[in-house]
């Protein structure tokens, strides 16, 4: 899910950040970032919701493995 909703807002990076094409050596046509800042903090942006969406899933499997695993000692030392 995280991984999905970084991955937008990665790709509205590219749409916002936009290219543009100049003309280069030999009149060869050259992709050019139209507005790099702002495809650099949609990326950041991006990235840090990937991030700490994949450590929040991480963090809650190992709680809910851990909380099972206790009770399952508990129910069997109690019994």
């Amino acid at each position: 899910m995280w991984l999905i909703i970084g991955s937008v807002i990665f790709g509205v990076g590219f749409i916002v950040g936009g290219f543009e094409i100049q003309p280069g050596p030999f009149d060869t046509p050259i992709p050019t970032m139209a507005n790099p800042l702002v495809f650099v903090v949609f990326v950041i942006i991006g990235y840090i919701v990937i991030l700490l969406g994949t450590i929040a899933t991480f963090f809650k499997i190992v709680a809910e493995i851990t909380a099972e695993e206790v009770e399952r000692r508990i129910k069997t030392s109690s019994s």
